[in-house]
Formats: structure tokens, C-alpha cells, sequence
């Protein structure tokens, strides 16, 4: 059962937020359907009720209620040296949702090798073509950028790739000599 989506007919029209009286705001007086909460409240005629304060300082309320109380219990693990088992459950409820446990959890990493290879380089050809379609010149730019920068460091790129291989067990690579240009006699 959710909230209304109009406000019941004898709701008030306009409501004083207490926090933007206590802060002096201009207007402090807020329209009640626009700045305010529909709240499920069973024992309130109709159901429901308007909240107490606006939108803004409910949000903040909320947010200083939670970091209360984490400092409340991070302070009890601090005197006690145990963690609380508040504590403990919050943290391992977010390691779980950080580490995800839906329908597709750990799917990525279940696949065969070579499927993790083709899903890789669709996204590059993809993101490729998204940076082209987005700005051709910076592209080309980065482009000729990237190529400057293995004209100026291809001793060191490929001494980097001949030690990756030999670090992985496999033989050097047979790379050809770039052409240089022929000279005038």
C-alpha cells in the first residue's frame, strides 16, 4: 500500500517546516504537496499523514540519524575491542551488496576464458566507435598521440613485452624492424 498520489481534501494547503523556521529561512512557510512527505500512517485518518519536516531536512535528519548511530557502535568496538553484532551485521551486509548477490552474481566470472576475451574486445570496438562518433578530431588526435609515443618509446615498450613474456613462459617475438627511409646519395 503506498502513498497517495494527491493529497487527501482536508490537508492543509501550506505547512511550517520547523527547521527552516529554526534557520530563519524565507519562506518558511512551504507548499505541503511539493516540499513535504506522504507518509503511511495507520493510526491517522485515511492512512496516512503529512511529515513533520521538508523533504531537504528529512533527508538530513535521516543521514545524521544513520551516522549516529554508526559512530554510536564504532565507539562501543573501540571501548569493548569486539565489534558489536549491530556492527558486524551492517559491515557484512555491505561487503554482500558490494560484492553482489543477484541473479548475475559471479556470472562474469564463471564464464570460459575465451568468452571473457570476446565480451573485452566488443567493449573496446564499442567504446572506440563512441569516442569517434563523439568528437572525430580528438580522436584522431589521441590517436596520433598514442602512435608519437611508441615512435619515441618502442625500445622500452618492447623490452617491457619481452620481459611480460618471458615472465609467462613464452618465447620472445619476432618483430620486425621498422623501414627507414631510403637515402639520397
Amino acid at each position: 500500500m503506498s502513498p497517495p498520489q494527491t493529497l487527501p481534501d482536508d490537508a492543509p494547503e501550506y505547512k511550517v517546516c520547523p527547521d527552516c523556521y529554526a534557520e530563519g529561512r524565507d519562506p518558511y512557510l512551504l507548499k505541503v504537496e511539493t516540499h513535504f512527505y506522504i507518509k503511511r500512517a495507520p493510526r491517522y485518518k485515511g492512512g496516512y499523514r503529512i511529515s513533520a519536516y521538508c523533504k531537504e531536512h528529512e533527508s538530513k535528519r535521516v543521514v545524521a540519524r544513520k551516522q549516529a548511530r554508526m559512530e554510536r557502535l564504532a565507539q562501543a568496538e573501540r571501548e569493548s575491542g569486539e565489534t558489536p553484532p549491530e556492527l558486524a551485521k551492517i559491515r557484512e551486509d555491505e561487503r554482500r551488496w558490494h560484492r553482489g548477490r543477484g541473479s548475475m552474481a559471479g556470472a562474469y566470472a564463471a564464464l570460459p576464458e575465451e568468452k571473457k576475451v570476446e565480451r573485452r574486445a566488443k567493449a573496446k570496438v564499442y567504446a572506440k566507435a563512441w569516442r569517434q562518433e563523439q568528437d572525430p578530431k580528438k580522436h584522431e588526435e589521441a590517436l596520433e598521440r598514442k602512435r608519437q609515443h611508441y615512435r619515441e618509446n618502442r625500445e622500452q615498450i618492447l623490452a617491457q613485452q619481452r620481459q611480460r613474456r618471458r615472465e609467462e613462459g613464452r618465447g620472445p617475438r619476432k618483430v620486425k624492424a621498422p623501414a627507414e627511409p631510403a637515402e639520397d646519395a
